[in-house]
């Protein structure tokens, strides 16, 4: 998730915080560590909502999940 809101679109977690719905710091919570993120499903749904209407594309690969900017 950090790739694809800092490098690919530029956010800050503040902004994507705003975008979402949520406070930077429930960003800085869903971005930590691996494996499952220690917050609510309505959380990571709004988070997924406002990367995809950021442009990014959620990929499912050969090796796991990825992420680009959607093609235009």
């Amino acid at each position: 998730m950090e790739g694809a809101r800092s490098g690919l679109l530029g956010w800050s977690m503040v902004e994507l915080g705003q975008r979402a719905g949520i406070s930077s710091r429930t960003v800085a919570r869903a971005e930590i560590g691996n494996g499952v993120p220690r917050v609510t499903v309505r959380t990571l749904e709004a988070i997924t909502h406002a990367l995809e209407a950021g442009g990014i594309e959620f990929l499912r690969i050969t090796n796991g999940f990825g992420v680009r900017r959607r093609r235009r």
